[in-house]
């Protein structure tokens, strides 16, 4: 097995147990009018759509991703978040839910958590 294989796995495994864990849900068959929805700790809920995006970043110096839409930056903080932005990328996330920080240390360690989503307007 290769290194890029091996690194793979890895990404998808974390991306599966987010999933099976609900912090993250996909989309279950292919569509074209599409939203994600963002979900805070205090109930908040905000949906986006992505016909309205334009780019998105991976910063690896501080493990954050940023999604630029036309009058929006979305930014996602957290741990292990590099999966997300490949799936952002092909539309298949359809919501993704924070969880307050005193939580993190409950979550699996190699586990991929939201701890804060900034919505900027533009």
């Amino acid at each position: 097995m290769h290194w890029e294989e091996t690194e793979q796995n890895e990404i998808n495994c974390t991306l599966a147990e987010a999933v099976k864990s609900k912090r993250i849900e996909l989309f279950e068959i292919p569509g074209n009018a599409r939203c994600l929805t963002l979900n805070w700790p205090n109930g908040t809920s905000e949906y986006i759509h992505y016909s309205g995006s334009i780019s998105g970043k991976y910063h690896a110096e501080n493990g954050s991703i940023s999604l630029n839409f036309f009058h929006h930056e979305v930014i996602l903080k957290g741990r292990n978040l590099k999966p997300l932005l490949s799936e952002l990328s092909q539309q298949k996330i359809c919501q993704i839910t924070c969880i307050e920080d005193r939580y993190e240390e409950i979550e699996e360690r190699n586990g991929l958590v939201v701890l804060a989503i900034e919505i900027r307007s533009k």
